[in-house]
């Protein structure tokens, strides 16, 4: 690396007022030195007749600002550094996506615990406004029991009636029947009793011819 330079200055006396250019190499250096401007009193060098034979290379930061400002390059210390700090903030943001991830995942988990624990609330209401309600049907029940019992004992009997008509009324069919039987019978005998007595009394008329 070339050394940094001096900065320009002035010459001094007022008719070789020149700016003296910095020099590339060092003092008794090779071929290609800058010619720099002669001290006061002596003759000027041939400017024009000089020529730079300096190679091809950066030239050296005046400027200590922008020196300082640019620094050095990164060396092998520098890139392991930057590539531990690549690894390091990666493992960062993998933490980061982590810790996201698990929030989510236990917002949801609450999210449904509060679904489960609401639906838990609707179904106990359900359950307490139906037992409201069988509650009401069995006090209803119980207020009109003895009315409809009243109405049972009621058509207990009307029932227990209807049976003893229904009873009675098959009795009288048998009887009616019974007696149909018996008529017919009287009748039958009857009229046997007057053939007898027809053929008795003619029998009785027959004999009294024949005795006469």
């Amino acid at each position: 690396m070339l050394s940094s330079a001096p900065k320009p200055q002035q010459a001094q006396g007022p008719s070789n007022s020149t700016l003296v250019l910095p020099q590339l190499h060092k003092a008794g250096g090779h071929q290609g030195q800058l010619l720099l401007q002669p001290p006061p009193g002596q003759p000027k060098a041939n400017w024009r007749g000089a020529r730079l034979w300096a190679p091809v290379q950066d030239l050296p930061l005046c400027c200590p600002q922008v020196r300082d400002k640019m620094g050095p390059g990164p060396g092998p210390k520098d890139r392991r550094q930057d590539i531990q700090s690549n690894q390091e903030r990666e493992a960062q943001e993998q933490i980061k996506k982590m810790k996201e991830r698990l929030l989510i995942n236990k917002v949801q988990c609450l999210v449904a615990q509060e679904i489960r624990d609401r639906l838990q609330q609707l179904h106990q209401q359900q359950l307490r406004v139906q037992e409201a309600e069988i509650k009401a049907q069995q006090m209803a029940f119980h207020e009109k029991e003895p009315e409809t019992a009243h109405l049972k004992t009621l058509q207990q009997r009307v029932g227990d009636f209807q049976a003893k008509k229904d009873m009675l009324q098959v009795k009288q069919h048998k009887e009616a029947k019974e007696r149909e039987k018996q008529q017919s019978l009287l009748e039958q005998m009857a009229c046997k009793e007057h053939q007898q007595v027809k053929q008795t009394k003619r029998h009785c008329s027959y004999f009294e011819q024949v005795v006469r």
